[in-house]
């Protein structure tokens, strides 16, 4: 943008092209809007952040807290007329050196901070810029490790996994309540038993390729912004090995499962019928789908694929307990962005993480906002930052189909050992996670 010609407000674009302009489209232009580049150069993932030494930020060389890390991005406005402030896992940077251009990239900004000295260690430390406008940037991550060298990933076995090389199977068992309102006589809820399972091919290690997989430490969120389909929102298991770019493997006819609730099976399904998932019992609010008895009770369960042409027999127990519990989930209807929201659980199982999910998505546009947020479920309660409620997009009138504009909680382990690796798989990864949601009136 030409800073001496564009005052801030309403103005309108026109690309003209051999002589012939196009229609002209609104823009909105303001002082200062920072945009932080990722490596992938989606927006989102490890951003383009060096070290100290000028080296770039990577899972395998992080950076220490208290160190000088240099991010670069577009979009500061006048750097001494405008400031940002900037929060690294989720603890406000106090020493930021003034601003300044890249010298080789015209309308390239950098931005070099000390990294306090709090921050935690972790392989996706989210990082936010808030310009002196007020607007919330997005967000990028980077690595950090007290000791030096290669991030802990200790605390995220999910990205462990998915930049584990060779072929892997992934089988879930999740209890899920939730409650749809449509409007002050229309609301419903639905209590429901899932099971998932796949098996996978890793031919390379993607590590940074799929947002779903990067936790940011306990205690921080991250902002998401896209686009996506209902489908992908409300089955995000489903969307882990596609996104991944894993080729799905063929372990067989229908799945077996066993358990204290009796015995059912996970059913081939996807595009590809390589995916293995059932509604194992309660109530699905998708449609042509009968309400059943509820099926995961606590004990052990047991899931049996009896192999098929890429995969042998494989088998794997998972201990089902209590479920998650939100506690005032009846009294977050409406969420005001600009104050944040707090969200209050009882667990089961205090050595679990707790992921909290608050979305939506414009109604005309399809523009997807995502707020991710993790913490112990221990602690019991969590406030969700104004700013990271910021992208997600204020509710409008209800569309058809089934409502995006939601606010999820899921309890995950924090741990979980693979099963020993067998001749055709390396490990089979099987959990237990439980979580309860509703639709939030964003406002």
């Amino acid at each position: 943008m030409p800073s001496a010609l564009t005052a801030p407000g309403d103005a309108e674009i026109v690309v003209v092209r051999d002589g012939l302009p196009s229609r002209a489209s609104p823009l909105r232009v303001v002082p200062a809007s920072f945009g932080a580049f990722s490596r992938n150069g989606h927006g989102w993932g490890p951003g383009d952040i060096r070290n100290a030494d000028g080296q770039p930020n990577t899972l395998d060389r992080s950076a220490r807290p208290g160190e000088t890390v240099t991010l670069k991005g577009t979009g500061l406005g006048i750097p001494s007329r405008f400031l940002p402030t900037i929060v690294a896992g989720a603890r406000k940077v106090r020493n930021l050196r003034r601003p300044g251009r890249d010298g080789e990239r015209f309308g390239v900004d950098e931005l070099i901070f000390d990294l306090p000295g709090d921050v935690p260690d972790g392989c996706y430390v989210p990082v936010q810029v808030l310009s002196a406008s007020g607007i919330t940037s997005n967000t990028v991550t980077l690595a950090v490790n007290r000791r030096g060298g290669g991030c802990p990933t200790d605390a995220n076995w999910i990205a462990t996994r998915a930049g584990q090389l060779g072929s892997t199977g992934l089988a879930a068992f999740v209890h899920f309540d939730l409650l749809l309102v449509l409007s002050r006589r229309d609301k419903a809820d639905f209590p429901m038993d899932l099971g998932y399972a796949s098996f996978e091919s890793h031919e390379r290690s993607l590590p940074d390729e799929n947002p779903l997989y990067m936790f940011p430490p306990p205690g921080s969120c991250m902002n998401l912004a896209g686009f996506a389909r209902t489908s992908e929102l409300l089955s995000p298991l489903g969307t882990l090995d596609h996104a991944s770019g894993a080729r799905l493997l063929d372990a067989g006819p229908d799945l077996a499962v066993e358990g204290p609730g009796g015995a059912r099976n996970l059913l081939k399904s996807g595009h590809s019928a390589l995916r293995y998932s059932a509604v194992l019992g309660g109530t699905s609010p998708a449609p042509g789908t009968a309400p059943q008895p509820l099926f995961l009770r606590p004990g052990d369960y047991r899931i049996f694929a009896p192999g098929g042409s890429e995969v042998g027999p494989q088998s794997a127990t998972v201990r089902v307990g209590g479920p998650l519990q939100w506690i005032n989930r009846s009294r977050l209807a409406v969420v005001d962005r600009s104050r944040g929201a707090l969200v209050e659980w009882k667990t089961a199982r205090p050595d679990a993480l707790v992921v909290i999910l608050a979305m939506n998505a414009e109604r005309k546009s399809g523009a997807l906002g995502v707020c991710s947020c993790v913490e112990r479920s221990s602690a019991g309660r969590f406030r969700i930052p104004p700013e990271m409620l910021a992208n997600v997009p204020a509710s409008t009138s209800q569309r058809r189909g089934l409502p995006v504009n939601l606010m999820l909680l899921a309890e995950l382990p924090s741990q979980v050992t693979p099963t020993p690796p067998t001749s055709t798989l390396d490990g089979l990864t099987a959990f237990w996670a439980s979580g309860s949601g509703r639709s939030v009136d964003y406002r």
